[in-house]
């Protein structure tokens, strides 16, 4: 018998699926029958997910939902969240493939999804980043004259609110309807 003969076959690419195997020994007088192996499983670590949905521009209320589609062969999903120029923080594990979010204050937000299962995980998917900005909160006083002023001419001041950009200052004479007298900066 020559010892050049293969009794090893390296066998790589191959796809999930349940495989089983049998081989036979030949010679120039004929073939053997077969011995046949066991069955068992390929089962890879899923693909990364194709996509993931995340607010886009500015987010006004700090609630939202991020979603992505299933993978093929994940029984679970890790989701995790930057915050700024923060650290990756995991957010989610499980098998739901949303998550809903809600009193996220003013900051710029990123997700990264993963699918895994028994095999290990995929890389992450990463979504684009977006802002939550929230209505600026109320100025914390107003200050007018006190008394009476006695020549019409007045100043009307409050304190600057950190997330505004503008103010609308409004007047009310009388018993009349309230009347916007300024905006801007």
């Amino acid at each position: 018998v020559s010892s050049d003969l293969r009794t090893v076959k390296a066998l790589s690419g191959r796809a999930n699926g349940s495989y089983k195997y049998a081989v036979n020994a030949c010679n120039a007088s004929g073939c053997s029958g077969y011995r046949y192996s066991n069955t068992f499983n390929v089962l890879l670590p899923p693909p990364v997910p194709s996509s993931i949905a995340v607010p886009t521009g500015t987010d006004p209320d700090g609630a939202y939902t991020v979603s992505w589609p299933a993978a093929s062969t994940a029984t679970r999903y890790q989701l995790s969240q930057k915050v700024n120029t923060g650290a990756w923080v995991s957010v989610s594990d499980g098998t739901s493939r949303s998550k809903a979010f809600s009193g996220k204050g003013n900051a710029k937000y990123q997700y990264a999804v993963r699918a895994c299962n028994s095999s290990g995980c995929s890389g992450y998917r990463y979504s684009s980043t977006f802002n939550v900005l929230l209505p600026p909160s109320v100025p914390s006083s107003i200050t007018t004259p006190t008394g009476t002023d006695i020549d019409g001419a007045f100043t009307v001041s409050w304190p600057a609110v950190s997330t505004a950009t503008s103010y609308q200052l409004s007047q009310k004479v009388n018993s009349g309807a309230w009347v916007n007298v300024s905006s801007g900066s």
